[in-house]
């Protein structure tokens, strides 16, 4: 893995990365909030359900909506998501 792929996965784990949920806690954004109109735009909500990137999720992981079966998702399918939907 290189070490851009390995930085997208350090956000991921972290949540240091630039949705407004931790943009908010840094005051780099007004609200938490995701643009669908959940309360928080967080990794979790990004990957696991958030309608905006119903395509994106399963164009890159296979499904629509995932619930729990995170361990089945290849990392660099989850570095191209997180790719193509936030950076």
């Amino acid at each position: 893995m290189d070490a851009a792929s390995a930085k997208v996965l350090v956000d991921l784990i972290t949540g240091h990365c630039r949705l407004n949920h931790h943009m908010f806690k840094i005051k780099l954004s007004y609200h938490a909030g995701c643009a669908c109109g959940a309360p928080e735009e967080t990794v979790i909500h990004l990957v696991a359900d958030c309608p905006i990137y119903f395509l994106e999720r399963l164009l890159y992981l296979g499904s629509v909506k995932l619930e729990n079966n995170w361990k089945t998702i290849k990392l660099d399918r989850l570095v191209r998501f997180f790719r193509a939907t936030v950076d």
